[in-house]
């Protein structure tokens, strides 16, 4: 079990112990809108839970991070953030029954896929920190692969990581990060442990996959104390033909966690994945929390168009690049949802018959008896 002096052992603690106040807490609004047109509503359809224990083909189900939706098979892929520490680094498969009001949401389990190294063997333990997956679809007689997103473990200097696999696990590419995203073992430089990769998503036309860092890099934040604003978020375009970056933009995530904070407690909130609506606005899910508001979870639609472009630029220092601008979608205390927990997968479903879009959300239960694997289903009701 990870060391209570970790960031990632306090937030797993944190979670599980303000569960029940997170429901209760009082949010306060301080998103920073744009334009004036209102968000598009999101209408909750379904939701349902896991089972604490639950198990299949001898892995213990958990940790899910990452969701993609597979439409020509109707299969979902969730991927684990098992370090390999319950069973090798892991991609499931599963059905999820048609998505009607008040039906519940459980999944069916069809298939485990092991990851593997280069070397063909699953990845050792704590060699990997799968966070973040999108599917890569098959064309021109090339079959689909899974894309997805290591944090790694920068206090073991392990450098995050982006991968292509097959579908049964071989690892067919590693995507170059730029240097600033791998940067490690310097003094206040470089990606922050448990900080770094977090969200992946493909742009409609499959061309490109942007991938988000959680946190700020040590440089752009500007400070080492705990308490200081979380910093902008390096959000990276990558190119798949070529498999290099061609473009990032920085996105701010809310200063602060939801709710009232207290005033000597650890606090820690910001991207937990992205989503493509189009070419030009991205879905951020934003999950913050603190001891006196437990989990928080919004979701932003930010306008990539909107945002000058990072990729060559070593240090964000303020007033010399230009965020993406952010307007507020959903505050999910008031989604309907009996519990809010630690969101950090989402994809899109399949259309419904009326022809709107489904944005389906699962949570990471860190493997945690104290939280839960949620599954949720919204309609979105415009375009």
């Amino acid at each position: 079990m990870p060391r209570l002096a970790t960031p990632l052992a306090r937030r797993r603690l944190l979670i599980g112990a303000s569960a029940a106040a997170a429901a209760l807490a009082v949010p306060v609004l301080r998103a920073r809108e744009r334009g004036a047109a209102p968000p598009p509503p999101l209408k909750r359809l379904a939701h349902g839970s896991l089972p604490s224990g639950t198990e299949f083909k001898g892995t213990l189900v958990g940790g899910l991070s990452g969701l993609a939706y597979d439409a020509p098979n109707n299969l979902w892929y969730a991927l684990s953030d098992d370090r390999s520490r319950h069973a090798p680094a892991r991609c499931y498969v599963l059905r999820l029954p048609p998505f009607a009001a008040g039906q519940p949401l459980r999944p069916e389990w069809v298939d485990v896929i092991t990851l593997r190294g280069p070397d063909g063997r699953p990845f050792a333990r704590q060699q990997v920190d799968p966070e973040a997956l999108a599917l890569r679809p098959g064309s021109g007689g090339q079959p689909a692969t899974l894309l997805w997103a290591s944090e790694g473990n920068i206090r073991a200097r392990i450098a995050p990581a982006l991968y292509e696999s097959a579908l049964d696990g071989r690892l067919l590419r590693e995507l170059p990060l730029p240097a600033h995203l791998r940067e490690i073992g310097r003094l206040r430089r470089g990606p922050r442990n448990n900080e770094t990769l977090e969200g992946l998503a493909l742009t409609p036309d499959g061309r490109h996959a942007w991938a988000a860092m959680e946190g700020a890099l040590a440089q752009d934040r500007g400070t080492a104390s705990p308490a200081a604003p979380p910093g902008p978020c390096r959000i990276t375009r990558f190119d798949l033909a070529s498999g290099r970056a061609d473009r990032q933009v920085a996105y701010l995530p809310e200063p602060e966690p939801f709710g009232p904070a207290m005033p000597h407690g650890v606090a820690d909130s910001g991207v937990s994945e992205i989503l493509l609506r189009d070419e030009r606005h991205v879905w951020v899910l934003e999950r913050a929390w603190s001891l006196a508001t437990g989990v928080s979870v919004r979701l932003y639609e930010a306008d990539l168009d909107g945002a000058s472009d990072t990729l060559g630029v070593g240090t964000l220092r303020p007033g010399r690049y230009r965020p993406a601008p952010k307007r507020l979608l959903l505050d999910f205390r008031t989604s309907g949802l009996p519990h809010v927990d630690n969101f950090e997968a989402m994809a899109w479903g399949p259309p419904l018959p009326n022809g709107h879009r489904t944005l389906v959300l699962c949570t990471d239960d860190n493997f945690n008896p104290l939280q839960v694997t949620q599954f949720v289903v919204f309609e979105v009701t415009t375009p």
